[in-house]
């Protein structure tokens, strides 16, 4: 899985920067979470073939996308709170909402997410 993670991750190139040591964490992060997710996600009482590129598919219902969409949102935060809007969990989203300065579309795009008949 380590070889799979590190072989996927050099031909996406967003190891760029990293140390040498990061890289190879980096690698059995994703090795790891690709095989705990995909044996995790499997029917106990069914037969399963175990695919290492399949189980490591960054676009797909996988442990590296789970982490990947994960990675996003925290950087996502990380630019708001840059930008002056911090993000408070203990308060309910449609007061944050009110009071968080977004462009129009970021403001559809919450209030499509969060209707109630959807």
């Amino acid at each position: 899985m380590l070889e799979t993670a590190e072989k996927q991750t050099r031909e996406l190139g967003k190891i760029e920067g990293l140390s040498e040591t990061e890289q190879n964490d980096l690698f059995r992060k994703i090795g790891m979470a690709a095989l705990k997710f995909y044996i995790l996600k499997a029917d106990p009482k069914k037969q399963m073939m175990f695919d290492p590129n399949e189980s490591i598919d960054f676009m797909g219902f996988t442990g590296p996308f789970i982490q990947y969409t994960y990675t996003r949102i925290k950087s996502i935060f990380r630019k708001a709170e840059v930008d002056g809007i911090i993000y408070d969990p203990q308060s309910p989203l449609r007061e944050t909402l009110r009071e968080t300065p977004l462009l129009g579309l970021e403001r559809e795009l919450l209030q499509l997410l969060f209707r109630k008949d959807t």
